[in-house]
């Protein structure tokens, strides 16, 4: 196990399994994930950025006849998003894009829909297949009787809306898109908090960072907090428990 400290571990898995989605504007270097917190001038483009701080230590001794101790460690994760960061043609907006994703058997009733509300569609797949022409309508009462090789979707529910014909010839065929959303601000700090807790989640046991930190309880979050930042910033913490063997030895 290593003698990096938690904090320094958890950052190091998050650097591993998250994405940048202000890659192409950052300045002040790649990274954007650290274990202290951030100065309060750093520019726009800084974030989003997350803050990874141990809050406490405590240890039980295994037995009485060696010296090793069992810890519990207090991990607080901020994620922190500036309301001007990204392309200064469109401030505070980040786009985020959906490669493939699955979005269920081709049908018109119930209707299938995005996961998320798109922003623009890339394109709409029959078993990875495309489909011709993608048009975006405002609600679904726009929803034209497409013909085939067409596909509608509404910009206000998700919802995808597919030709007669295609419903037959394409029965029973997965649909998948790529696609984009755009998010900002508080709504752009919780899906990076939401991001976190998936990836700690899904991957503690895997991951070689993580060497010897055990067991993640969430014990908060993702929440919104509204104090003790900057104007101008939005804020989401998670707070977990983690254990470990002797922490910060190397055993």
């Amino acid at each position: 196990m290593t003698n990096l400290e938690p904090e320094a571990q958890i950052r190091n898995f998050l650097r591993s399994q998250l994405t940048d989605y202000n890659s192409a504007e950052r300045v002040g270097g790649a990274q954007w994930i650290y274990d202290d917190w951030p100065n309060d001038r750093l520019s726009a483009n800084s974030f989003p950025r997350i803050v990874v701080r141990k809050m406490s230590e405590a240890g039980k001794m295994i037995g009485i006849s060696d010296n090793e101790t069992w810890d519990e460690i207090i991990v607080q994760i901020d994620v922190l998003v500036h309301g001007q960061l990204g392309d200064p043609t469109d401030p505070g907006v980040l786009t985020i894009t959906h490669t493939d994703e699955a979005v269920g058997d081709i049908a018109n009733s119930p209707r299938i829909s995005f996961d998320r509300i798109a922003h623009e569609v890339t394109n709409v797949k029959h078993d990875g297949s495309a489909f011709g022409t993608v048009t975006g309508r405002i609600n679904d009462s726009d929803f034209t009787s497409a013909t085939p090789g067409a596909v509608e979707w509404s910009k206000s529910t998700g919802n995808l809306a597919f030709a007669a014909a295609d419903l037959t010839t394409y029965a029973g065929e997965a649909i998948t898109s790529t696609y984009s959303e755009k998010l900002q601000g508080e709504q752009l700090a919780k899906r990076i908090g939401r991001e976190v807790a998936v990836a700690i989640r899904d991957q503690w046991r895997q991951d070689e960072f993580l060497d010897g930190l055990a067991i993640p309880d969430k014990m908060d979050g993702p929440k919104v907090v509204e104090f003790g930042i900057p104007e101008g910033w939005h804020r989401v913490m998670l707070e977990y428990r983690w254990r470990r063997l002797n922490t910060g030895e190397e055993v």
